[in-house]
């Protein structure tokens, strides 16, 4: 359940419609509430965005981090949905880098390699930064 605010034509029915009673501010309603649906979102933690909530860090070549720009169409408390910049299978950080140093190797850990993880977005993913002078 959550609340909402609308505007309804003729609140109190003062058109005569015998289908749709008076509604009394403060009533309860079932309501649908139509959306659009977005193809091709990737879904990602929350702690996965990086800089401004505007870059993430990907492991591209199966070895070196680099920052990515990303188009983030929704955020929530502990998720993150990103619209562009990202395609499906690549592996996102999702842990805190103390530092980083574009193209630095890492090593990768995948924490979840099940089929419908990986399908579902690149969230699993894990990279750890392995740091050489």
């Amino acid at each position: 359940m959550i609340t909402v605010v609308a505007r309804v034509e003729d609140p109190y029915g003062r058109g005569g419609d015998p289908e749709s009673p008076p509604l009394p501010v403060g009533l309860f309603v079932d309501a649908e509430i139509r959306g659009r649906v977005v193809e091709g979102v990737i879904e990602l933690p929350r702690a996965a965005l990086r800089e401004r909530d505007e870059t993430v860090i990907v492991v591209e070549d199966g070895a070196h981090l680099r920052l990515r720009r990303v188009e983030v169409l929704r955020t929530e408390r502990d998720r993150v949905w990103v619209r562009s910049g990202l395609e499906p299978g690549e592996l996102v950080v999702t842990t805190p880098v103390d530092v980083f140093v574009e193209g630095m190797k890492v090593r990768t850990r995948i924490a979840d390699t099940r089929p419908a993880a990986a399908a579902r977005s690149t969230a699993d993913s894990a990279a750890k930064p392995e740091h050489r002078s």
